[in-house]
């Protein structure tokens, strides 16, 4: 019974040994060192190992408390010298740009990440998914402000003179400084409702947007003025005028 034993630990530590010696490991793979906030754009220092990479198979996203996930754009630099391969278009550049053990800097666009925490994530191609990620906060200072035109369209400068993103409900959405509702179509001859997780948008009653819309008549302040009705009133006053002058 006890060489029985002695027979199955060996057979299971023989397993797992061989189990370790072929475990998968990452091809590519980097090493996340330190990030901070500068000027509303978020730089990183990160430290490639392992083979070969394109800078534009390297997928990196952005959220915050105010800020949905999207996408992080910006450039990589090395040596504190950008290069120009990535953003290009697909097909345009084919060599690699992660070649040896090196340190590069990513930085985002400039005045963008106001006051707040924000998380990056960092996604490229691997032959281990458990290397396939990395993930990283840092914290911004606010982006002053003097009028709405120094913030972002989806920010708006607040009363301490600093850049806030624009708090929308679920049924807006943030642009040119100010929130809008997602069923507006942007045409104030209709009344827009949000019901039932979709958008309704009614025609007004005797609106228009231009004279195409009121045959003989014009299009004044959305309403349609008829010429007979111009006239009429212009004819009005000029009689009114007239006996006030035969008054005299």
């Amino acid at each position: 019974m006890a060489r029985g034993i002695i027979y199955t630990l060996a057979f299971l530590l023989l397993v797992t040994t061989t189990y370790a010696a072929y475990f998968p490991q990452p091809d590519v793979y980097f090493e996340f060192r330190q990030s901070t906030c500068i000027n509303g754009s978020i730089i990183a220092n990160i430290t490639h190992l392992g083979k070969s990479l394109k800078f534009t198979d390297i997928i990196m996203t952005v959220e915050g408390d105010k800020l949905p996930k999207q996408e992080l754009t910006g450039s990589w630099y090395v040596g504190g010298y950008p290069s120009s391969n990535y953003g290009y278009p697909a097909g345009n550049y084919t060599g690699h740009d992660f070649v040896t053990t090196t340190r590069f800097e990513f930085k985002s666009l400039p005045r963008i990440y106001t006051t707040g925490e924000y998380k990056v994530h960092v996604e490229w191609p691997s032959s281990s998914l458990y290397y396939d990620n990395i993930q990283f906060s840092v914290s911004c200072p606010g982006i002053s402000c003097a009028t709405n035109d120094d913030c972002i369209s989806q920010q708006a400068c607040g009363a301490q003179n600093t850049c806030e993103w624009l708090d929308c409900s679920d049924q807006e959405y943030a642009m040119g400084h100010r929130c809008f509702s997602q069923c507006d179509d942007q045409n104030v001859c209709t009344k827009d409702f949000y019901i039932d997780n979709g958008c309704i948008n009614t025609e007004l009653e005797g609106c228009c947007t231009n004279d195409n819309q009121c045959g003989a008549g014009s299009c004044q302040e959305n309403k349609c003025v008829s010429a007979f009705k111009t006239t009429v009133q212009k004819l009005n006053i000029f009689q009114k005028v007239w006996n006030w002058l035969q008054n005299l």
